[in-house]
């Protein structure tokens, strides 16, 4: 999971809608695709409240659990 700037937290992929591309551009040994897919983000709104199991906090921010098996979630104040 990951923390997306002005999106939310992506959560999963949702699907892959096309893949195109297939091609290694000189001087690089790795394939390069363009892919294009949905994701699941979380977007909390300003004021809503959350439950959720603190598991720590410190000048950085806080790292919370939500949901069961989602446990890196942590935003900046």
């Amino acid at each position: 999971m990951k923390v997306i700037a002005n999106l939310g937290l992506c959560i999963s992929v949702y699907d892959i809608r096309s893949i195109d591309g297939g091609f290694v551009f000189p001087g690089d040994g790795s394939s390069t695709y363009t892919v294009e897919f949905r994701l699941v983000m979380f977007r909390p709104f300003v004021g809503e409240i959350i439950t959720a199991k603190l598991k720590e906090s410190d000048s950085n921010g806080l790292r919370y659990m939500m949901m069961p098996h989602v446990e890196e979630v942590g935003w900046m104040y």
